[in-house]
């Protein structure tokens, strides 16, 4: 029996958009896992715009007694126009590096700032964030504190054990031991014991590095962030991109 030459280019070209139609339907999963892997539970959350003219300068305040932080400040556009760029940072007037600043997190379209604040003589800081190539748009912020999973600003022994269970799935160090350990502690170590929020990075791990700073938060008492009014901030800060 023979098959026609139209009917075998019909058939040939019915299997490419098949397979088209399951690369791009793979490539939209894999989007929406990366996007996931940068969903935290935040302290606070807020809204604002980068215009025409110049970045967003929001004024934040950090209460509760502590005298320093490692924070994560995750940006994500609202609208299709903005880029953002990671967020920099001011504090007395002075501008202060950032731990690590990265633009188009895992290629979400997302910007990401870690910085340490230290919160002697005050505890009002400035955050700006501005558009690359000139993009403006909305954005959403939002501000957590590295290893704290709960969003209640401390990170409690249960939270930095995990971390370091985390740390052990990573370089494969779990055994029989390991497992009962921590199940005796009420973690399940057969499971998947990263958070986003322990990532202090986002490269999508968590390992050494991101334990330091969980160390850091560790044990100390709890944050609260919200609104900082009466700080004029174009007038009175000057930011160094980092």
């Amino acid at each position: 029996m023979s098959v026609s030459r139209s009917k075998l280019s019909r058939k040939t070209t019915l299997h490419r958009n098949s397979a088209s139609r399951r690369r791009l339907l793979h490539e939209n999963l894999e989007r929406r896992d990366l996007l996931a892997l940068d969903s935290v539970t935040p302290l606070f959350t807020t809204t604002a715009n980068v215009g025409p003219a110049g970045p967003a300068e929001v004024a934040l305040r950090f209460t509760g007694g502590r005298d320093s932080a490692v924070l994560g400040f995750l940006v994500t556009p609202n609208d299709a126009t903005l880029n953002p760029s990671a967020p920099s940072f001011a504090k007395d007037s002075q501008s202060f590096p950032s731990i690590q600043s990265l633009n188009d997190v895992n290629s979400s379209g997302q910007s990401y700032a870690l910085a340490e604040f230290v919160f002697g003589g005050t505890t009002d800081f400035q955050i700006r964030v501005g558009g690359e190539f000139g993009s403006f748009g909305s954005f959403t912020l939002e501000v957590f504190l590295i290893g704290d999973s709960q969003g209640d600003g401390v990170v409690s022994d249960f939270e930095l054990l995990s971390t370091t269970g985390a740390v052990a799935q990573y370089l494969g160090a779990g055994n029989l031991v390991t497992q009962t350990f921590y199940k005796s502690k009420g973690i399940d170590f057969r499971k998947d014991l990263r958070q986003p929020e322990m990532d202090s990075n986002l490269d999508t791990i968590v390992d050494g590095t991101d334990l330091k700073q969980v160390e850091i938060n560790h044990g100390k008492q709890a944050i609260n962030v919200d609104v900082a009014d009466g700080i004029a901030l174009t007038q009175s800060f000057t930011f160094v991109d980092t």
